[in-house]
């Protein structure tokens, strides 16, 4: 049969039936296996050399462009039919067992010259980049005045702006879906997934390439990375079918397949997206999949994007995944709404036009003295912080820049104190400098787009007039959305050691804030408002370790990070109009 040649050498029904055969690992079992494999990392394997590679020692190696079509070895390769069942035989991979030596027979990608672009003068004008994204500084207030008593401290907001490019080109997907299909999906939530993948399906194009990868506490690779052609979404599908529900729980064996997959493909599409769906617990399996990450060395961008299925999974460990290369986590509280989400997410990656995305901000010497960033929002998760040189700079990372969005961030600036008397010519003063890096997704290119800016502003002499001038409503909106964020994350904490009236606290006076501020009225405040009512809810102890926790953690990372998910698309514009356009007519299917 058709659905027969992506299966790994041996029909699905005939994989299935082995692994039933092989009793779940007792808790005992699982535990020594997972020491061991931990254990294994601690030995770089010759085949994936441990090698270090620093931003600042090899600046020329950020930007190398990925082979989108041609195969990654030298010289002549013959063609492999994509529909060629594989020779080498492949088994059901257990904890004890290693993977299969390579996963190099990915489908061949057509040459740029057979994929069919309307208009390829219009096109070579929107597929530049540089003139669509826009960088840079503003501070709560344009003027300020002279203080020798005491410095002052501003936050200050750095933005990344990306027009929405209307082009009938967008990058083409290498996706792969790590699935869970351990005992707990049985029922309802093994039915909405399969429903779900039929739809995600719908939304590729005949460029784009999916493998399937599903584990329970084994794992298995459904399928090859196959082009999205009606015959391949036609496998696809059949494979989807056929999963069923059984057995324990190892996310970092899926994972494990999953990063080998994307280390052996000879060919790349520009842009690369793993999803991971989970409904259960795996203690720690955060620090395994890191170790593997760290072992495989992958040189690719991509971002991994969790998805937390139900009330019974870990939303730290599936948060946790998800940061290791800058994806989203989605909590799908609702089982019917697993298609927005990935609705949600799939319009992302859809709509990346960039990556490898690099943003460095400094404070600058000036003639009142040194200037200095005193904190940026986000702490550790966010940025990199370089004190070596005389300079500090912070750093940020966007692994793919999506067009049709904002990454704002938000930055405290210290301005010394000061009684010198400015003259005229020396008002306007540089505070602080900023430039990005990025590789475009829809050019091939070498030369990186590059992007810089400096926030200046104007000073009064503290002898002269000063009326006070009215706040940027854009930096204190961003300043309220950041410090929502720090304030969920806190209460959240507090709540896991069980000091409700603490979490509570900070929650309370975070609200009133709000409800105080000037900017009430506005609908990013009216929507922080509600995110604070709905959080008081969810660290009520009865309310926490059922879904609560769940919901602080999500909304914590949304919000600092403008992440969009299905369940705030009206309050928020953290959305771009191909994410929003989706998830409409996803929930438009179920009326």
């Amino acid at each position: 049969m058709e659905d027969d040649f992506f299966c790994e050498n041996e029909s699905f029904t005939e994989q299935k039936k082995d692994m039933k055969t092989k009793p779940p690992l007792s808790s005992l079992q699982m535990s020594n296996a997972n020491v061991a494999q931990m254990q294994s990392y601690s030995k770089p394997q010759s085949s994936y050399p441990m090698q270090q590679q620093s931003y600042y020692q090899q600046p020329q190696q950020l930007f190398q462009q990925p082979n989108y079509y041609q195969p990654q070895q030298n010289f002549y390769q013959p063609q492999i039919d994509p529909f060629q069942k594989p020779s080498a035989k492949e088994e059901p991979i257990s904890k004890e067992q290693d993977l299969p030596d390579t996963y190099d027979d990915d489908e061949e990608l057509l040459p740029p010259e057979d994929q069919v672009i309307a208009d390829n003068k219009m096109q070579e004008e929107e597929m530049d980049i540089s003139t669509k994204v826009n960088l840079s500084l503003k501070l709560n207030h344009k003027i300020l005045q002279m203080n020798s008593a005491s410095a002052q401290t501003h936050p200050m907001l750095l933005s990344l702006a990306v027009d929405e490019i209307k082009t009938n080109k967008k990058a083409n997907l290498d996706l792969i879906c790590v699935i869970d299909h351990s005992g707990s999906m049985e029922g309802e939530k093994l039915k909405l997934l399969k429903e779900t993948f039929e739809y995600l399906l719908t939304l590729l194009t005949d460029n784009d390439r999916l493998c399937l990868i599903i584990f329970d506490h084994q794992a298995m690779r459904l399928t090859r990375l196959i082009r999205m052609t009606e015959k391949g979404k036609k496998i696809s599908l059949n494979k989807i079918k056929s999963i069923t529900a059984d057995g324990g729980t190892d996310i970092n064996l899926g994972m494990k397949h999953a990063f080998k997959v994307i280390k052996d493909r000879r060919y790349k599409n520009p842009v690369t997206g793993v999803f991971l769906l989970s409904d259960g617990l795996d203690a720690n399996a955060q620090v395994r999949v890191k170790k593997s990450l760290d072992f495989y060395q992958l040189k690719d961008n991509f971002t991994i994007n969790s998805f937390g299925y139900g009330n019974d999974h870990s939303p730290e460990l599936m948060n946790d995944v998800a940061k290791l290369k800058d994806g989203a986590f989605y909590y799908v509280e609702k089982l019917d709404q697993v298609d927005e989400c990935f609705v949600d997410c799939l319009g992302g990656l859809l709509s990346v036009i960039a990556e490898d995305v690099k943003i460095v901000v400094k404070a600058e010497d000036t003639i009142l003295g040194k200037a200095e960033i005193v904190k940026a929002y986000g702490g550790d998760s966010l940025w990199t912080v370089n004190a070596d040189s005389s300079t500090k700079t912070y750093m940020t990372r966007i692994e793919q820049l999506i067009s049709g969005k904002k990454k704002d961030y938000v930055l405290m600036l210290k301005i010394p104190a000061s009684g010198k008397e400015l003259l005229d010519h020396e008002k306007n003063i540089v505070l602080a400098s900023a430039f990005c890096e990025m590789r475009s997704a829809l050019k091939q290119s070498d030369i990186p787009i590059v992007k810089k800016c400096e926030l200046s502003v104007a000073f009064f002499n503290e002898a002269e007039d000063f009326k006070e001038i009215e706040t940027e409503k854009e930096v204190l909106l961003n300043f309220y959305r950041v410090r929502g964020a720090e304030a969920l994350e806190n209460a959240r904490r507090l709540s896991d050691a069980k000091e409700f009236n603490e979490a509570k606290k900070i929650l309370n006076d975070f609200k009133e804030e709000l409800s105080n501020s000037a900017l009430k009225g506005e609908k990013e405040v009216k929507g922080l408002i509600e995110e604070f009512t709905s959080a008081l809810e969810n660290i009520k102890p009865e309310v926490y370790e059922i879904r609560g926790k769940h919901a602080m953690i999500q909304k914590a990372r949304v919000h600092m990070e403008q992440q969009s998910i299905p369940m705030n698309l009206a309050q928020f514009g953290y959305a771009n109009s191909m994410q929003t356009d989706m998830i409409r007519k996803a929930q438009a299917r179920k009326k």
